[in-house]
């Protein structure tokens, strides 16, 4: 069967049938098809879909299709055909869906529905739509938020003896550790590609790419032989390890160390680390007795097998540094360098609640049934051990009877009154609003919450079970106002 719009023969044609109302922009390019009559909802949608599409195709080249569609779905679903989307309903009502579905869905036109996947060897278009519109469209700060988020997802699911290669790689379906390696370990070996050879020349690695392989199957292996003609770099050791072998770098496999006798520092690196990367800078950030801080560049050599350090001026005696503060290598993390998420606390067996508010711990076992709790009612004598691993919640009408929380709260400027707090540099009301904080005192993972009187305990309670990746989050009756990762950068100290 012959597509009308491409010329090109299809394998198959998919159909939505549906009674709906048709939206359209002026050329009938863009289309959306809601249940109900929603002007204002399909307007939204029609602008943003209008300006990621004019960046695709300045980007990559021309739209492959003649026509987009949006079709609203009865069920909960979110699939990318040639030409549409079709997205669950109550998805589709969500905000955010304007910064991540909607350009997801819409560049998967490009990469495999316009450029399809040979599955024989991996799948590599969610890597790369990922790569392009989840983390492409956000600012570099976010970015660095997505790539830590990507290596922690990926450590937390998929870092296991049952881990498949990027080249097994076919399909998430519902389990979570394939997404972190078809998704997440896809989009950080991108990254690192980036890196390697340049942004100028990566983007028209993308384009040629795409304008080469248009109605035809590739792999990531065309992908690599273009942006290796383009650059003039051999990713064949890169692409040995990365597509066809599985696993992630090493914590601190680059070590610095400072010689007192020489003045000199000196860097040793894990050989089996480096041949992963050959090539590859190592971003290092050097801090001095005196506060003064100097970037300290590193490369791996071509062949893999050893380290190349700038040369360097030194005012005074460094102090500690930082490596790959901003994660653009795809390795494993330190403890200290992982968000403390809410995650912990919902795959946890046993919870220990700090309030006297027992009609709260009613809640808190009907929102958590399969873990233990065990309830403090004596608030006024709070002294918890917190050289030892747990998980505790405090209520936060009594978060400042414990000093180390206290103190804790002020380093990040969030204040707690009867009627009002603060987070993330604004004013909240303890009436409207719910807030959850997690973070981390020695061994101890500490969870201060405030639970708001416009929706039941309960329910606050279970709206904040779909935050499992953020460090703290401002709920409102209909969504989240604010909500981030509390980012710590790991220090190494010299020994003298």
């Amino acid at each position: 069967m012959i597509d009308t719009a491409t010329g090109k023969a299809e394998e198959e044609l998919d159909f939505v049938i549906c009674q709906c109302h048709k939206y359209s922009n002026p050329d009938h390019r863009l289309n959306v098809y809601l249940l109900n009559d929603e002007p204002e909802l399909a307007k939204t949608i029609l602008s943003a879909l209008q300006t990621y599409l004019e960046k695709f195709e300045a980007d990559y080249g021309v739209y492959p299709y003649d026509q987009f569609s949006v079709v609203e779905s009865t069920e909960e679903v979110g699939f990318a055909f040639p030409k549409m989307t079709w997205i669950g309903s109550q998805l589709l009502h969500f905000p955010f869906i304007l910064q991540t579905s909607l350009p997801h869905e819409l560049l998967h036109s490009w990469w495999g529905n316009g450029v399809f996947v040979d599955y024989t060897k991996g799948n590599w278009c969610e890597g790369f739509t990922t790569f392009g519109a989840d983390y492409g469209l956000i600012s570099d700060a976010d970015k660095k938020i997505y790539r830590l988020k990507a290596i922690t997802s990926y450590l937390d699911y998929a870092h296991t003896g049952k881990e498949i290669s990027l080249s097994q790689f076919i399909s998430r379906g519902e389990d979570r550790s394939l997404q972190a390696i078809g998704y997440d370990k896809s989009m950080m070996v991108l990254v690192m590609a980036e890196q390697r050879v340049g942004e100028k020349i990566f983007k028209l690695a993308l384009k040629e790419f795409y304008g080469k392989f248009r109605y035809r199957k590739a792999a990531y292996q065309d992908f690599f032989s273009i942006l290796s003609l383009l650059s003039g770099v051999d990713f064949t050791a890169f692409q040995n390890f990365w597509l066809y072998s599985v696993g992630i770098l090493p914590k601190d496999f680059v070590q610095l160390d400072w010689q007192n006798q020489s003045n000199q520092l000196v860097a040793t690196a894990e050989k089996m680390a480096l041949s992963k990367i050959p090539g590859q800078y190592l971003p290092m950030q050097l801090q001095f007795t005196d506060h003064s801080s100097q970037i300290l560049y590193l490369k791996v050599n071509a062949e893999g097998t050893d380290i190349q350090m700038s040369p360097l001026k030194l005012t005074s005696q460094p102090e500690f540094y930082f490596f790959d503060q901003d994660f653009l290598l795809f390795r494993d993390l330190n403890e200290n360098e992982k968000p403390v998420t809410f995650s912990t606390a919902f795959s946890a067996t046993e919870l220990k609640l700090f309030s006297n508010d027992s009609e709260l711990l009613k809640a808190m076992e009907i929102a958590f049934p399969s873990t233990k709790i065990s309830f403090t009612d004596d608030t006024f004598n709070l002294k918890p051990d917190f050289s030892i691993r747990q998980i505790i919640l405090v209520d936060s009408n009594h978060a400042n009877l414990i000093a180390e929380i206290s103190t804790f709260l002020k380093e990040k400027n969030i204040f707690i009154s009867d009627d009002h707090f603060s987070l993330s540099d604004k004013n909240f009301s303890t009436k409207d609003h719910s807030f959850f904080t997690s973070f981390k005192i020695q061994q101890t993972t500490i969870i201060v919450f405030g639970l708001g009187l416009t929706q039941t305990q309960l329910r606050w309670l279970q709206r904040w079970g779909h935050y499992g990746a953020k460090s703290y989050v401002v709920l409102n009756s209909t969504g989240a106002e604010a909500q981030g990762l509390w980012l710590e950068a790991y220090k190494h100290y010299f020994t003298f």
